[in-house]
């Protein structure tokens, strides 16, 4: 678990200093090269069926080409019919609601290749938030 519900306030640079609330989603993150590396794969591969997906799915295609695999994080929710991952994904996030402290929130993942990518989209994050401090 990240961000608001770990540190009671948001992290997002958009959101920045948001206190986690009952309206407040539950950010949580896996690390798993290997699994990282099958879904790449899987986007790398997909060629012309794109042309096939979900209009918010090929969205959430073009955010990870250009985006989150350059962070080194996958959101497989977010890429049914792309990543085989998916539907395992969404049942262990909502299996997360059976937990008492997290059954009246969303569960969002991502899947990050290593822990430094982890520190690395933090990182990312934290500049963004002393830039947007700065500006104000």
């Amino acid at each position: 678990v990240i961000g608001s519900a770990r540190l009671g306030i948001s992290m997002d640079p958009d959101k920045f200093g948001t206190a986690f609330s009952t309206a407040s989603d539950v950010d949580t993150i896996v690390v798993n090269a290997q699994m990282f590396d099958t879904a790449w794969f899987e986007l790398y591969n997909l060629g012309p069926k794109r042309y096939l997906l979900q209009p918010n799915v090929l969205m959430a295609y073009k955010e990870h080409k250009t985006n989150n695999v350059f962070y080194g994080y996958i959101e497989p929710k977010r890429l049914p019919g792309i990543v085989k991952l998916s539907a395992h994904w969404f049942s262990t996030l909502q299996g997360l609601g059976r937990i008492r402290e997290l059954s009246n929130h969303k569960i969002n993942g991502r899947l990050y290749r290593t822990w430094e990518h982890v520190r690395a989209h933090q990182h990312y994050s934290l500049e963004s938030i002393a830039t947007n401090l700065k500006i104000k």
